[in-house]
Formats: C-alpha cells, sequence, structure tokens
C-alpha cells in the first residue's frame, strides 16, 4: 500500500504519522486501512491535507499515488 510504503521509506511508525497529523494512531490507521471497495481505505480532504502538511508533500502526491496502484 502507499501509504505503508511511504512510512517505510521515511523510516516513520504509524504512531508517527498520527502525532505528527495530531491525531490518534487508532484514527488514522482505520482510516488508511480500512478498505473501501476499490480496496483502500477512504480518508475525506481534511485528512488528505493534515497528511501532505504532516509528509510536506502535496494532497495530489496522495491522490495521484492512489490512482495508479
Amino acid at each position: 500500500r502507499m501509504i505503508e510504503s511511504y512510512l517505510k521509506e521515511a523510516g516513520w511508525t504509524w504512531y508517527r504519522l498520527a502525532r505528527e497529523m495530531g491525531m490518534t494512531q487508532a484514527t488514522i490507521t482505520k482510516m488508511f486501512k480500512t478498505p473501501d471497495a476499490s480496496g483502500y481505505g477512504n480518508p475525506r480532504l481534511e485528512v488528505l491535507q493534515r497528511l501532505a502538511r504532516a509528509t510536506c508533500t502535496t494532497v495530489g502526491f496522495w491522490v495521484d499515488r492512489r490512482e495508479t496502484k
């Protein structure tokens, strides 16, 4: 999965990502690991914005990666 690959490359844990996003680990793992019909979690735009800020990327980075997988 894209987020797990990113975390591994960055040397981050789910806990670190949650802390950087200002959310609990349980909340973000549920959002990103709970599949929807396409096989991925379906986080809201606000969550993707927090993810982008926390990882110094853009929302487009995550959306573009998701569409190609």
